[in-house]
């Protein structure tokens, strides 16, 4: 008869433990050691130098090729307002000139008296030219133009620094969700391989029969089919990482194993839906592009009006040398010349190509309406879907967290029913995949929420490095 048991401490709250890690609740030998392997595989050995999220993060602000070709396209941009002011400013040009000149006269060509002259001669000379536009109407258009397009680049700039916030956590949780995947992996490993042992031992004391060894046998083989996944899925994250940071990444500090599930502030979504509505970073650049498009319509029927300018002239040429004159063979000629007045241009007639680019430019403003129209039907779902996500995922934690204690609790009765004889080896076996599909699914819903909550302030366009910041705070 087996003696009496012995107490043993209640489970403590799984949320103040790593994810890997069990409730010790039983007494027996192979128990304890199953329990203590999984502990074991759950706790990282701490790393001398641990990177956190806003290493990374720094890391991908100077590395990442997606943000610096944005900011390079930004600055880029910026210079189209300098551009277009030129069009509105003063032009001055000069010109130089320096010429020899050597040409033959024919002075009589009366019969045999015909004489000739050899002319030699320098000639110089220097110009200079302002011209002042008054009136121009595709000028002043495409200034407007110019700014609107500098407000689309400097939006679409600011949205790909935030956009590089949330890659780069969702990056960085990637790494340890498949590292969390693979100490599971690992863990459960070690608790089929001890039930596989268990099986065995006691199929030679007769209690056991060949089936349940091979069923024993058959999950072992899985799970080792899953670590090896595992391993390739934490390779391709690390990968993943090394391409938005430029270098590979040593370890990785992890989230604390309890934090706390803030909740959207304010808690209702329309007024996340208004906000995103004025702030939506993506929906600005989309209104710029309109606005763009309108002063394109202005620019080309600029294309039928008149355009009036200052101009101004001053030149100044010499000759110097054998001269053109007999009279006067050695006399020098200079010849000065300053003019100032308006000068107008009318086009009258083009063909019908100011006409064609006219209306080429009002199809192009409709389809950004168009466009612009679509992309904030797009920002109002998906600040809706960011915001559903963070509270499902907040609540999917809590109810994951349950899962995870009653998992540990199921797999506790049948390992011992096992014993007494009353639950299979399959009953075992089923116990300990549930119990870490659930831990999987507690892990990753964790990372999830957090994913969840910065795409949320990204949609609403106020998404900042102290978000990022706050959830560094949250590591160990």
């Amino acid at each position: 008869m087996p003696g009496p048991r012995k107490s043993t401490p209640p489970c403590r709250n799984t949320e103040t433990l790593p994810v890997a890690a069990v409730c010790r609740r039983g007494a027996s030998g192979w128990r304890a050691v199953v329990t203590g392997i999984l502990i074991g595989t759950a706790l990282p050995a701490a790393p001398a130098r641990a990177e956190n999220i806003l290493d990374i993060y720094r890391l991908a602000l100077a590395n990442d090729p997606e943000f610096l070709s944005a900011r390079a396209t930004f600055l880029a941009e910026k210079q189209k307002i300098p551009e277009a002011r030129a069009l509105l400013l003063p032009e001055l040009f000069a010109s130089a000139s320096y010429l020899r000149n050597d040409a033959k006269t024919i002075i009589d060509r009366g019969g045999a008296n015909e004489r000739t002259q050899d002319v030699q001669y320098d000639t110089s000379g220097y110009a200079l030219s302002l011209r002042q536009p008054l009136f121009n109407s595709a000028a002043w258009a495409g200034l407007k133009q110019a700014r609107a397009s500098v407000r689309k680049a400097a939006s679409e700039f600011a949205s790909a620094k935030q956009s590089l916030l949330t890659r780069t956590a969702a990056a960085y949780f990637a790494v340890l969700r498949a590292k969390d995947n693979l100490d599971l992996a690992i863990a459960e490993k070690a608790a089929v391989k001890g039930q596989l042992d268990l099986t065995s031992a006691r199929l030679e004391a007769g209690l056991s029969t060949i089936t349940e060894v091979h069923e024993a046998r058959a999950q072992y083989e899985f799970t080792e089919a899953e670590e090896i996944d595992a391993r390739n899925r934490l390779d391709d994250a690390r990968e993943a990482l090394r391409t938005l940071t430029g270098r590979s990444v040593g370890t990785l500090k992890r989230l604390r194993p309890e934090n706390p599930l803030l909740t959207p502030d304010p808690p209702d979504i329309e007024k996340w839906v208004e906000n995103a509505l004025q702030h939506n970073l993506a929906l600005k650049a989309a209104e710029a592009a309109v606005d763009i498009a309108k002063e394109e319509i202005r620019i080309q029927r600029a294309g039928h009006w008149p355009t009036l300018d200052i101009v101004g002239n001053s030149s100044r040429s010499d000759a110097t040398g054998s001269s053109f004159s007999i009279a006067n063979p050695e006399a020098d000629i200079r010849r000065d010349n300053t003019s100032i007045g308006l000068e107008l241009n009318i086009p009258l007639v083009r063909g019908g190509l100011v006409s064609a680019l006219t209306k080429e430019s009002k199809y192009r403003y409709t389809a950004a309406e168009y466009a612009s129209e679509k992309q904030r039907r797009s920002t109002i779902r998906s600040t809706r879907s960011a915001y559903l996500g963070v509270i499902s995922s907040a609540k999917r934690i809590v109810a994951l967290k349950q899962s995870v204690i009653a998992g540990e609790s199921a797999l506790e009765a049948k390992q011992e029913g096992f014993q007494a004889g009353i639950s299979t080896n399959k009953d075992v076996l089923d116990a300990q995949r549930n119990l870490y599909r659930a831990k999987r699914d507690y892990s990753d819903s964790r990372y999830s929420y957090l994913v969840n909550f910065l795409l949320l302030k990204e949609a609403a366009g106020i998404l900042s490095e102290e978000d990022l910041a706050r959830i560094n705070d949250w590591l160990q």
